[in-house]
């Protein structure tokens, strides 16, 4: 993982001797990158490439949230600068910001490494921004819940039914996340974008 500097708050409620301070159990995870730091690796410079390539050109998002037909072909992404060990599986509400000294890009997403329904808690608001003189990369990870989507599986939850309706399932959750307000979601996202809008980068 290339150098950054990590800013990691975590839910009291949930730290104990196996979580703390493992970063991927907080809640929210800030993390500064030198953008020279990034051009070292090769994940990560892709990824770069693709967020600067959509700051530049301003291209409309909402095709990112547009899942194919077909299970077997691969959704759209959006650059995601950290190394996470899963997939983006859907993607929602993508929209352009400019965060105090950044520039970047907001949306809502969910990982996986398997075919499985999404629960109230499987989504993540996330931040993928770069500061005005070029020189930093932040990516800002906020855990979230809604009220959009189940705490728990049926009981007679089918497998099988579900993995064969795969598709339209994540392009039925897709558009929920599309139109979703911003208080079905905890934090809501506008308490989320407030507080992405007030970064600042004074620089070195």
């Amino acid at each position: 993982i290339p150098p950054h500097t990590l800013y990691a708050i975590y839910n009291g409620d949930s730290i104990d001797s196996a979580t703390w301070p493992r970063p991927d159990f907080a809640a929210t995870t800030i993390r500064l990158y030198r953008v020279s730091d990034l051009q070292q690796y090769s994940f990560q410079a892709a990824q770069l490439a693709r967020l600067q390539s959509l700051i530049t050109e301003q291209p409309d998002l909402s095709a990112y949230t547009v899942m194919p037909d077909d299970a077997s072909q691969i959704p759209p992404t959006l650059p995601m600068l950290d190394s996470i060990p899963a997939s983006q599986v859907v993607l929602g509400r993508p929209q352009f910001m400019r965060a105090g000294s950044f520039s970047g890009i907001t949306y809502l997403t969910a990982y996986r490494q398997d075919v499985s329904p999404f629960l109230n808690d499987s989504f993540i608001y996330l931040f993928q921004g770069i500061s005005d003189d070029g020189a930093l990369a932040v990516s800002a990870w906020f855990n979230v819940t809604t009220t959009l989507f189940p705490e728990n599986l049926p009981a007679d939850f089918n497998y099988d039914n579900f993995a064969a309706g795969y598709a339209a399932y994540i392009q039925q959750s897709a558009e929920t996340l599309n139109n979703a307000a911003s208080e079905d979601f905890s934090p809501s996202l506008a308490l989320l974008d407030a507080t992405i809008q007030s970064m600042r980068y004074l620089g070195d």
